[in-house]
């Protein structure tokens, strides 16, 4: 079935010469092969198109571009791939965001591949020709992302879905601490940030340093809380913007994306990132659903005992 691109995404063709500027197509069609385990590249699903869907300009992470490629199998069907590009800035401040798309590549890679929750399906990473441009090939997944959504029972099942994925990261410490590019979101993270704005501030002056200083006062009882509660697997930004919901007769599939600032850490982070911009929803409700995702599977969530 033809999967749609997230309504409001923009759709820009690019000419098969500014595509190859990105990665020719040849290089493009034998990764594809690799990735889907085809021997040969005969084997191999063809390229039948190549389009790029969004463009971000550069930001804290670099700048980045989203091309979606349709491959067309041996028996007709045809199978939709998302690739990301990022264009790293090698001066990105603090120094370990600097590695996010390696990040997101662990992530899906190493984190979510082989678990219950529905994320898009991982095929690969690789570097570009420049040592600062990478490729991440995932599934494309069709949907519609949750900030253009007003229905309840979507925003109760997402933060259903957060429980969930907590509550199935919350044993695996092991496992999470063994990756070393998972950001720690301990209590000197939150320092980190609150020192960087008091310099940001005196950057601007003394006394506009001295007032970011005075605001962080009571900074300590959000920071120590947060960075010595019980951790689990955390997106990191987990705003309403970053999360796609595909409905399909009475099935509903959650589908979170940019992983760039996932991490270990206290999983209050993600459910405030979700009621932050929660778009009008009842806050008691999105917090009541995401217990009850809890509960659903026997537990509840220690930061919270």
């Amino acid at each position: 079935m033809e999967q749609r691109l997230t309504p409001g995404d923009t759709q820009t063709c690019l000419s098969q010469q500014e595509l190859a500027g990105i990665m020719p197509s040849e290089e493009l069609q034998a990764w594809v092969s690799r990735a889907l385990g085809c021997e040969a590249l005969q084997d191999a699903g063809q390229i039948i198109e190549r389009r790029v869907i969004k463009r971000r300009p550069n930001d804290w992470r670099g700048s980045r571009c989203f091309e979606r490629v349709a491959v067309r199998g041996p028996d007709g069907t045809v199978l939709p791939l998302f690739l990301k590009y990022f264009y790293r800035e090698v001066d990105v401040e603090p120094p370990e965001l600097r590695t996010s798309p390696d990040r997101e590549a662990q992530v899906y890679g190493e984190v979510l591949r082989d678990s219950p929750l529905g994320t898009a399906r991982f095929y690969g990473f690789r570097s570009l020709d420049s040592k600062d441009s990478v490729a991440l090939l995932l599934e494309f997944v069709g949907g519609t992302k949750l900030s253009r959504l007003s229905v309840k029972q979507s925003w109760l099942a997402v933060a259903r879905w957060l429980a969930h994925m907590h509550h199935h990261f919350s044993r695996s410490q092991d496992h999470l601490n063994a990756l070393g590019l998972l950001l720690r979101y301990d209590a000197d993270f939150y320092w980190s940030w609150a020192y960087r704005a008091v310099e940001l501030g005196m950057r601007v002056s003394r006394e506009a340093g001295a007032i970011v200083k005075e605001m962080l006062g009571p900074y300590e009882r959000v920071a120590g809380p947060l960075g010595s509660a019980p951790p689990t697997f955390i997106h990191g930004e987990f705003y309403c913007s970053n999360i796609l919901v595909q409905e399909e007769r009475e099935k509903i599939r959650i589908c979170p994306y940019d992983w760039e600032t996932a991490g270990i850490g206290c999983g209050a982070l993600d459910l405030t990132y979700l009621l932050r911009q929660s778009w009008g929803m009842d806050e008691h409700c999105l917090i009541q659903a995401y217990l009850d995702g809890w509960r659903e599977k026997g537990d509840f969530p220690s930061w919270l005992s």
